[in-house]
């Protein structure tokens, strides 16, 4: 395991924006680590892992029907503007490190 990379993809799995980017992913057939631009290996495996999981703890089994309202962030009365700011840029910074 690389040090540090689960740690650096705390802000992706704590953002409720992650739903947006599963959901990208699905409609365009692309991995979500390809919508948001991961191209470090072992981190874009633990994002698309991540999604994944998140994927079916939301798929009913039975109907195949998906809920994410059965997700919960912890900061759910962040600004979105804000937390689409946070996003990018931690995006940007995990680009900048190659």
């Amino acid at each position: 395991m690389q040090p540090g990379a689960a740690k650096s993809l705390n802000p992706f799995v704590n953002n409720p924006q992650i739903v947006d980017v599963i959901c990208m992913a699905e409609q365009y057939k692309k991995r979500p680590s390809e919508i948001v631009f991961i191209d470090e290996e072992y981190s874009a495996f633990c994002f698309d892992q991540v999604c994944l999981y998140l994927l079916n703890h939301c798929t009913d089994l039975k109907t195949g029907e998906i809920d994410f309202k059965k997700l919960r962030f912890k900061n759910k009365n962040q600004n979105n503007s804000n937390s689409n700011n946070d996003f990018m840029n931690h995006i940007q910074k995990q680009n900048q490190r190659r």
